[in-house]
C-alpha cells in the first residue's frame, strides 16, 4: 500500500472525538438549562404555595377563635337549660342562640398547590420530608372541609326544623345594620316578631340532645382545625429552606 493510500486514523479519531464531545457537551448544556428552568419553575410554585399557606394559617387561627367562641356560647345555653328552677329565659337568650348557629367556614385555599400538581412540578421536590408534610397537610384540609360540610348538614337537617317551630329566628340578631347600610339601601331590617320562644320546647330533652349534637359537630371542626394548624406549620418549617436552596 502506498503512502497516498494510508488511512489517517489519528486525524479521524481526533475529529470523531471532537464530534462526540460536541454532542455530549450540547446534551449537558441542554440538561443543565432544562434543570435550571425546572428549578426556577419550582421556586415560583413553592413561593406561591408558601404565601397561600401563610394566608390559610391566618384563616385557620380565625376559624379556631370563632369556633371556640361558639362552643363557649353553647355552654352558656346549656347552663340556662340545666337550671331546673328557671321559669323564664334571659333577655339576650335569642341573640345567644343566634350566635351559636353562625357557621364559620374556614377558607383554606389550595389553588397554588393544585397548580403545582397539574404542572408536574410536585415530582421535582426532592425533599422527602417536605413532600410528606405537604401530603399530610392536604389530607387535613380535606378533613376540615368534610367536617364543615357535616356541620352544615347538621344545621339544615336537624337544627333548622326544630328552630323554625319553637324559636323566633328573626330575633337571632343575624341582621347587621352596618351590613345593610353597605348594601346601598337594598336591604332592610326585619321588625321584631310578634311571637315568643316556646320555653317548654327549649327546656326539653329533645332540644338538649339537638344542642349536644351541635356542640359535638362544632367540637369536631375545632379538632380538625387544630391538626390542620399543626400540619400547616410543619410544611412552612420545611418549605422555607427548600425555597432558599432553589434561589441560589
Amino acid at each position: 500500500m502506498t503512502d497516498a493510500q494510508k488511512v489517517p486514523w489519528k486525524r479521524i479519531s481526533i475529529e470523531a472525538a471532537a464530534i462526540v464531545g460536541s454532542i455530549l457537551l450540547a446534551f449537558a448544556i441542554d440538561a443543565w438549562w432544562q434543570e435550571r428552568g425546572e428549578r426556577e419553575d419550582l421556586h415560583q410554585y413553592l413561593s406561591a404555595f408558601e404565601q397561600e399557606l401563610i394566608e390559610s394559617r391566618k384563616d385557620i387561627e380565625l376559624a379556631l377563635e370563632l369556633s371556640t367562641g361558639v362552643l363557649k356560647k353553647t355552654d352558656e345555653v346549656f347552663l340556662v337549660l340545666s337550671d331546673s328552677e328557671r321559669n323564664s329565659l334571659p333577655s339576650e337568650f335569642a341573640e345567644t342562640i343566634g350566635s351559636i348557629y353562625k357557621i364559620h367556614s374556614p377558607n383554606l385555599n389550595t389553588g397554588a398547590y393544585e397548580d403545582m400538581v397539574s404542572s408536574g412540578n410536585m415530582r421535582l421536590i426532592g425533599n422527602r420530608t417536605l413532600s410528606d408534610h405537604i401530603k399530610q397537610y392536604m389530607q387535613s384540609v380535606s378533613s376540615v372541609r368534610s367536617v364543615n360540610e357535616v356541620l352544615w348538614d347538621t344545621y339544615y337537617n336537624l337544627q333548622v326544623p326544630y328552630l323554625k317551630d319553637h324559636f323566633v329566628i328573626s330575633d337571632f340578631g343575624w341582621e347587621s345594620a352596618e351590613e345593610i347600610e353597605d348594601a346601598a339601601g337594598l336591604l332592610t331590617i326585619t321588625p321584631k316578631g310578634p311571637y315568643s320562644i316556646d320555653l317548654d320546647a327549649v327546656k326539653s330533652q329533645a332540644y338538649w340532645n339537638l344542642l349536644y349534637s351541635w356542640k359535638e359537630a362544632y367540637s369536631d371542626q375545632v379538632r380538625r382545625l387544630v391538626v390542620a394548624r399543626e400540619d400547616c406549620d410543619a410544611v412552612l418549617e420545611s418549605l422555607q429552606p427548600e425555597i432558599e436552596s432553589l434561589s441560589h
